[in-house]
């Protein structure tokens, strides 16, 4: 009788843990098309196939947010050592902090809990320029918001020129949504590389991450007037725009790309020589 050797068993290493699941998908699911095929199959997979899964095979996970690692440790009945919070980088560039000088505008991007509405909320009315780089399942959306043209529409551009108008602008609003899932992050760090003042909504996925009134501005979410506000002020102060501009730069810069692939390698490394119970 011939004899079956048994395959190792699979162990993982899940790194930026981001799971749509419970109150995020079912948010997700009162929209429309796209949005309610991606909430149902989302929900459906991590309460259906990989909660089982996880908690047979997970050694360690990343979460990019602190108050994510005690919430997924309960939500998939694991003990808390398994989540490891590794922030996002702080910044996506290298080098000198560019120059303020000839900026001007507001830029608003994004393809995931976009509040749109309270962009164009918080343009409406006011002299300065407004750009809006959108995906493509949000652009009827972004359209239909903009039926006055009031602000110029970009969807689906490239990095490099996303990077360029990021460059350009003289306040980035960051408007999210207000919901208890990780997002925002790396527009954060897109334009603290950039060297632009921000202007975002204070919500979960945003902690730890900004200084309110000292790396960005921040306001209620969904709080059109509030981002108005706060975006008057910066162009009302140059100073402080250029203040909170180098403040988030230089906290920035105690969280380098070297600094993030020690921690992830270290994670690895911890995992790998502390394996999940059987």
């Amino acid at each position: 009788m011939t004899r079956l050797s048994r395959r190792p068993t699979p162990q993982l290493v899940l790194l930026e843990f981001i799971p749509v699941i419970g109150a995020e998908a079912r948010a997700a699911w009162r929209g429309t098309g796209e949005s309610r095929t991606r909430a149902l199959t989302s929900d459906a997979f991590w309460r259906l196939v990989a909660r089982p899964v996880l908690k047979r095979r997970l050694l360690a996970a990343q979460t990019p947010t602190e108050w994510e690692a005690e919430r997924f440790a309960r939500l998939f009945e694991l003990p808390a050592q398994r989540f490891r919070h590794i922030p996002w980088l702080s910044t996506t560039g290298q080098g000198p902090m560019p120059s303020q000088d000839g900026r001007s505008g507001v830029l608003a991007s994004g393809r995931a809990a976009c509040d749109w509405e309270a962009v164009f909320a918080a343009a409406d009315g006011q002299p300065w320029p407004l750009t809006v780089v959108c995906s493509r399942s949000d652009e009827p959306t972004v359209r239909r918001l903009n039926r006055d043209q009031r602000a110029t529409v970009l969807c689906e551009i490239s990095r490099e020129q996303h990077e360029r108008l990021m460059r350009s602008a003289a306040v980035y609003l960051l408007a999210l949504r207000d919901a208890s899932v990780s997002t925002g992050q790396v527009r954060l760090a897109e334009a603290v590389a950039a060297g632009t003042a921000v202007v975002a909504s204070d919500v979960p996925g945003l902690a730890g991450y900004l200084e309110p009134g000292r790396t960005a501005l921040v306001y209620r979410p969904g709080d059109g007037a509030g981002a108005r506000a706060a975006i008057a002020r910066l162009y009302a102060e140059p100073e402080l725009r250029s203040s909170i501009a180098l403040a988030a730069w230089e906290r920035s810069q105690a969280w380098t790309r070297d600094r993030y692939l020690e921690a992830i390698g270290e994670l690895v490394d911890g995992a790998i020589g502390s394996p999940a119970d059987p």
